[in-house]
């Protein structure tokens, strides 16, 4: 019994011991590749609808906060508000220029950032420098002008300070459809020159006409550093274009960068800082560009396919890339009365 005891004992003793074989890891190792492989785009992609939709909900805010000052005030705000202020009369009109996001911040949980904002005075002009580009803004609204406030910003831009002393923002009040090769004169948006527009005045329909998009933020710095690699940085840096009307041959060809600094100044309502139009589709591979008193600026974002649009009734629809443009062009303006198709 002994005997059998123990030379059983040795037979379980004796038996081999199973492991990984080379062919077996490198299996393994491949599949855990493949499915790692599988798994990050869907990860990404989960990652960038949950931006896009906090994009959405920042267009949202400021649609709730203009249909708020709209009650306040019985208009929109101006596009390019022009003012001489009483305590300023030496500061001309064109320089007061506060941009309509500067006029809702306390409509849209920033009330803290307005009671900072003294908006009894010129944006620029503080420092006797009268150039129409604004400089010299008074020492009392340099620090609000220069906040980051992230209801401005969308999640899926680099998000950046585009010129030193300024908070940005990717969100563009409309300036209209872009017709008559881009004069500013003639924008026929809901935010315009002169006169400030009221809900009457949108003879399209509040669902049919365009508010607010985006557009991605200018890579700022110097222009001579601007280079092909980054796609996003040259065509939203504007080119000059010399003066008169605009054609997409002369913006296609001509490259010659003029500012870096799109989406700079939230709190500016120079156009090529927080306005866009409707002539070159969503994403446009022709560049922005402008001439004097012409510019063609195009919505732009990095939510890859098209971008998001703001509609004067309060909502937020995704607009294709491949949007047809005489729909683009129509939703650009309050009063052409365009039959729109889809979008």
């Amino acid at each position: 019994m002994n005997v059998l005891r123990f030379s059983r004992k040795i037979m379980i003793n004796a038996r081999p011991l199973h492991g990984f074989t080379l062919v077996e890891m490198l299996v393994v190792i491949t599949i855990i590749g493949i499915l790692v492989a599988l798994l990050l785009p869907a990860v990404q992609q989960a990652r960038e609808a949950a931006r896009r939709m906090s994009c959405k909900n920042n267009l949202k805010q400021i649609g709730l906060a203009m249909h708020n000052f709209h009650d306040s005030h019985g208009q929109f705000p101006c596009g390019w508000p022009r003012k001489v202020c009483p305590d300023f009369p030496n500061i001309r009109s064109t320089l007061y220029r506060w941009s309509p996001l500067a006029l809702i911040t306390p409509y849209m949980e920033q009330y803290a950032v307005y009671r900072a904002l003294d908006l009894n005075m010129p944006l620029y002009g503080h420092d006797g420098n009268y150039d129409i580009h604004g400089y010299g803004v008074h020492p009392g609204n340099v620090e609000p002008v220069a906040q980051m406030i992230k209801s401005f910003l969308c999640p899926s831009d680099q998000e950046r300070v585009v010129e030193a002393g300024y908070g940005p923002t990717n969100y563009k009040w409309c300036r209209g459809s872009g017709r008559s090769g881009g004069k500013n004169q003639d924008a026929d948006g809901v935010f315009t020159l002169e006169p400030k527009i009221r809900f009457g005045d949108i003879l399209d329909g509040t669902s049919n006409t365009a508010m607010f998009s985006e557009s991605t933020l200018g890579p700022g710095g110097d222009p001579d550093t601007l280079t092909l690699e980054n796609a996003a940085d040259v065509i939203v840096s504007a080119s000059a274009l010399g003066s008169g009307p605009l054609s997409e041959t002369h913006c296609s060809t001509l490259g010659t960068a003029t500012t870096m600094t799109r989406g700079g100044r939230w709190v500016d309502s120079w156009v090529s800082r927080t306005s866009y139009d409707h002539w070159l589709r969503p994403n446009s591979k022709i560049s922005d560009c402008g001439r004097r008193g012409h510019v063609w600026y195009a919505a732009r974002s990095r939510h890859p396919g098209g971008a998001n649009l703001l509609l004067c009734d309060g909502s937020v629809r995704f607009i294709n890339d491949d949007i047809d443009v005489q729909t683009w062009h129509g939703l650009g303006s309050r009063n052409g009365l365009e039959m729109l198709g889809d979008f």
